[in-house]
């Protein structure tokens, strides 16, 4: 079962559109705080010559 099968219906349509216009910049630089040094140490180096 994943996380968010728990979560009510009638919850997720009362959020607030503006906590969640706030969240869109910080989750998207935390995507690539993640990523990049993932793909940069799995790519190898002869992704990059």
């Amino acid at each position: 079962m994943f996380l968010f099968d728990e979560v009510d219906f009638v919850q997720t349509q009362n959020l607030p559109l503006t906590g969640l216009w706030y969240f869109l910049p910080i989750g998207y630089l935390i995507t690539i705080l993640i990523e990049t040094p993932v793909l940069l140490l799995l790519l190898g180096p002869r992704f990059f010559a």
